[in-house]
């Protein structure tokens, strides 16, 4: 495979996992918003954390640094804490 048409392929789809994920965590901090729930609050950051920070993050340093090992750990790393967070979302109970 042609190394411009993988790095195309990336970006496409790390842009769609932005929209996406941003979509529904915009949809939970808006509930958050209108109920004052921390677990909807943790469910919203989680899922930007998991979606919209790492895609930007993947742009932005592979952009810069042109190391791709180096920018995915970076960006896994990211998701491991969106991912606690909405583990916290899922067992906090709310008020």
């Amino acid at each position: 495979m042609n190394y411009g048409v993988y790095l195309t392929m990336m970006t496409l789809m790390w842009g769609l996992i932005a929209i996406l994920g941003g979509t529904v965590a915009i949809y939970s901090l808006l509930a958050w918003r209108r109920q004052h729930s921390k677990p909807m609050l943790a469910l919203g950051v989680g899922l930007l954390l998991l979606s919209v920070v790492p895609a930007v993050m993947w742009l932005g340093l592979y952009s810069v640094t042109d190391d791709i090992y180096s920018t995915t750990m970076y960006c896994t790393g990211v998701m491991m804490t969106g991912f606690a967070l909405l583990l916290v979302s899922v067992t906090t109970r709310a008020a």
